[in-house]
Order: structure tokens, then sequence, then C-alpha cells
């Protein structure tokens, strides 16, 4: 949907259901800039709803369609930012974490899972980095993801 047009191009506002159903991004075509919000981070997404991780995953994928060039998150490494923002890899990155940890649900210590296993690859590729404050999201997130899993309340208070 194209909200109005700026001095320098069109902007675009698309509501994308990642993260949460809420979640809004803001698409410049002609640069090939998204602002992601909290739809994508480094090091990783927070997953506030973890039954609907099909759709989050099928709407990050149809990002990747969209010619993406630049994302600038919310919530990411300011040296990157500073210099012209994350490439797509971000959103495969995001793809991949999300992945993982669905897949993982029903793994012997799952709730004891270290982040490098889940981001580790994409950390090596240089498509996000550990940020220490994101253990205790990778945390909540495993414990969201499990208690959806076997039908019980998705507590997402520490």
């Amino acid at each position: 949907m194209q909200l109005f047009t700026s001095a320098i191009s069109p902007l675009e506002l698309h509501n994308v259901h990642i993260h949460s159903k809420d979640t809004n991004v803001l698409y410049i075509p002609s640069e090939k800039i998204l602002f992601a919000g909290d739809a994508l981070e480094d090091t990783l997404t927070f997953i506030g709803e973890p039954g609907e991780l099909s759709t989050h995953l099928r709407n990050l994928e149809l990002l990747n369609t969209w010619g993406i060039a630049r994302i600038y998150p919310n919530h990411g490494d300011p040296n990157i930012i500073a210099e012209g923002g994350y490439k797509t890899t971000l959103i495969d990155a995001t793809l991949d974490y999300i992945k993982k940890m669905r897949d993982n649900v029903n793994s012997d210590g799952y709730l004891e899972s270290a982040l490098e296993s889940y981001v580790g690859e994409s950390v090596e590729k240089a498509w996000v980095s550990v940020h220490e404050a994101y253990r205790a999201v990778h945390s909540l997130n495993l414990r969201a993801i499990q208690n959806h899993s076997q039908g019980r309340p998705v507590d997402l208070l520490p």
C-alpha cells in the first residue's frame, strides 16, 4: 500500500506479520531500503507469537522477493547501520533461527540450548553478531515455543 509520495520517492508501509501481527515495515522501492522495525533484529527476533511461526516464515520468504538492498532494523549493530545497513542475509539469518527453534522443540535439553547452536552459522557468515542482551531473549523464545508446542500458556515474562 503506497501511503504518500515524498519529494524523493514513494514510500510504502506494509503490515508483514513477522514478530507479531501488528508489525509494520517501511519500504522505499526506488532505493531498495527497508526500515524493518522489530520484524528483523541482530542477533535474533523475539518470538512473541509461537503459534504463528509458519506465518512468520512465509512472510520472511516474501520479504526476500522484494529486491531489498539495505535493511535498517530497530535493533542492530550501530556500525553496520552507519556503514549502509544490513544485507538481505539478515532475513536469511532470521529464517534460519526460527526454523531451528521450531524444528528442535522436542529435543532433549531444548530449554538449555545455547544461543550459538541456533545463530552460530549466521555469526560465522557475518550475517548477525552475538549481542549479550539477546541471550535472555533466546531463553524466552525457547520457553515460549516449548510451552506452545505442549499446549501450555505462553508466558513471555522472565
